[in-house]
């Protein structure tokens, strides 16, 4: 009920002994403020810009962020407006170009068995300075265009100074043969071009191996100067007879091992046993030679090759007895904590 629909009931309360004790209306409004902030979240009584009605400088500080990180976005490598530079007023002229060098002074020669006479020198007549007519005044370029016209001008002026110096060595060239044939003597000959440098010399054709069976002359014996000698490749010594007895014992190629030991059979692949095959390495290149015992073995591994018996490696009681294929039974002599190992780790892949 937001009021009271009942007269008597309003009547009654209007007169009622204490209607005249409620709190004044800002009394009521900071009791209401209390309320409201006890109940209020942590982090808004710790960001003001989120109470109600105390966000708009907050607003319109994250619209001005936004509005400079867009324009920042939209003028990314753009030129800035009025950063370019003034071209130079009109006033600055260009340098006057250099005034041609003055003409060699013509001398008129006498006619031959006329009466000598003074050679006159006609010189042509200066031009006054005032005469002179300024070119009109051109306007600065860009850079980019100054430093083409500037490359444009020196290329040309390199080509200019080329053509120059070939023009003098032509010209002192027909000056001499025409002094040569005058004289009856012969004209000189025209300077030798320039030869390109030699190419890379070829490798030497190889001497043909001849037959061994039969004897060579002493001539076909010689080898021509600047051909390398051929020799034979020495022949690999024979096996000395100490290696020629460890080589049964070398650790076999394989890729597959059976195992059987503690009433268990099991065929692993090599690349299922890394650990177990880098101990029997290590347990056939240790191992010595020893008395081949004929107790029961306790573990046996046979090691395959291509799906072919490479050999068979067995425990028993006096130790290891290695059996390769093709050869005969040895018995090795190895440290009691590798033999350990060897033992776990068998048993260990046979157990999985």
């Amino acid at each position: 009920m937001t009021e009271l629909r009942d007269a008597r009931l309003r009547r009654a309360m209007e007169e009622a002994p204490d209607a005249g004790l409620q709190p004044p209306a800002r009394t009521r409004e900071a009791i209401r403020a209390a309320a409201h902030a006890a109940v209020e979240p942590a982090w808004r009584r710790w960001w003001p810009a989120a109470r109600p009605g105390r966000g708009t400088p907050w607003i319109a500080a994250f619209a001005s962020l936004v509005v400079a990180t867009l324009v920042v976005l939209v003028w990314h490598r753009e030129e800035i407006p009025g950063a370019r530079k003034e071209a130079p007023s009109a006033d600055v002229q260009a340098p006057t170009a250099a005034a041609p060098a003055p003409e060699a002074p013509t001398v008129v020669a006498p006619a031959p068995g006329a009466a000598a006479a003074p050679s006159a020198s006609v010189a042509p007549a200066p031009v006054p300075e005032a005469t002179r007519v300024s070119p009109p005044p051109v306007a600065a370029k860009p850079e980019r265009e100054r430093k083409a016209d500037d490359e444009e001008r020196r290329a040309e002026q390199q080509a200019a100074e080329r053509r120059a110096k070939e023009q003098a060595v032509e010209a002192r060239a027909q000056r001499e043969r025409q002094a040569s044939a005058a004289t009856g003597a012969p004209a000189p000959s025209a300077p030798a071009p320039v030869e390109a440098p030699p190419a890379i010399a070829a490798a030497p054709t190889p001497v043909p191996l001849q037959d061994l069976t039969r004897p060579a002359p002493a001539e076909a014996t010689r080898l021509p100067t600047g051909v390398p000698s051929m020799r034979m490749a020495p022949a690999p010594a024979p096996a000395s007879p100490m290696a020629q007895q460890l080589r049964p014992t070398a650790p076999p190629g394989w890729d597959a091992v059976r195992i059987q030991a503690d009433a268990r059979d099991k065929r692993v692949a090599r690349a299922d046993a890394d650990k177990l095959a880098g101990l029997l390495e290590q347990l056939l290149q240790s191992g010595q030679d020893g008395n081949v015992g004929a107790s029961p073995a306790q573990l046996r591994m046979e090691f395959t090759q291509a799906g072919l018996p490479a050999g068979v490696l067995e425990l028993a009681a006096e130790g290891w007895r290695w059996r390769p294929m093709g050869g005969t039974t040895r018995a090795l002599r190895t440290d009691a904590v590798l033999t350990e190992q060897v033992r776990e780790e068998a048993l260990r892949v046979v157990r999985r």
